[in-house]
């Protein structure tokens, strides 16, 4: 498909284009991102200038941003309160409660340095979206720094992947990097999540999710 973009402003490295149909192209430093019906898309050191003539075969998509969003992931201040207050407000209960930490974890990093942290979750579901509510408890965590600079509250959507090495990868190529991950939470020591530094360009967090064959059983079920 030959889709003729014509460029229209630029404005603060933000490129705005035009296609048969509204689509927008952001340009943040050496990488592309094209939102357009067909998919999402990202590019590295493409020149688009006044009229420059391109087709979504010059973009690379992305293949996990095509995924559904599986989880909404919120940062709480307790834990305890907000699944009592979806209890009694909308009956919204079957939460799993989960330490992450050190034994669970096996490993885990912050901005690619290996920290010790720990933080509570509860998990359950609103329709067929699953929530996660998180609770920081200590260390170093992108969840703290984001209470530091928005207070409380939606945090993250996760996208669950079959393979998260290759999709690690993919976000890799696109420029993304990871800010914070942890694994190994698994009966099988496999698991692994990982959250990319997607904020800037898409004004949320991302997080990629390989789920386990097995789950530990949790510390608690409320109700």
């Amino acid at each position: 498909m030959n889709l003729v973009y014509h460029f229209l402003r630029r404005n603060s490295g933000i490129f705005i284009i035009f296609l048969k149909n509204l689509i927008k192209i952001y340009n943040l430093g050496a990488i592309i991102f094209v939102f357009h019906s067909s998919g999402i898309y990202c590019g590295n050191d493409i020149p688009i200038g006044s009229l420059r003539r391109y087709s979504v075969k010059h973009f690379v998509p992305i293949p996990f941003l095509q995924n559904s969003i599986g989880q909404l992931g919120f940062v709480v201040k307790n834990i305890g309160e907000k699944i009592q207050d979806y209890y009694t407000n909308f009956g919204i209960g079957n939460w799993s409660l989960y330490v992450y930490e050190a034994p669970l974890l096996s490993f885990m990093h912050y901005y690619g340095r290996p920290v010790d942290y720990s933080f509570k979750v509860a998990l359950s579901y609103f329709g067929n979206t699953r929530i996660e509510l998180i609770e920081p408890l200590r260390g170093e965590t992108i969840y703290a720094d984001f209470i530091h600079e928005h207070g409380y509250g939606l945090h993250h959507l996760g996208i669950y992947v079959l393979d998260i090495k290759e999709a690690l990868q993919q976000a890799t190529d696109c420029g993304f990097s990871v800010i914070m991950d942890g694994g190994g939470f698994g009966l099988d020591g496999d698991g692994h999540f990982a959250y990319l530094d997607t904020e800037k360009q898409f004004d949320i967090c991302y997080e990629l999710i390989q789920r386990p064959a097995r789950r530990h059983p949790p510390i608690e079920v409320f109700p």
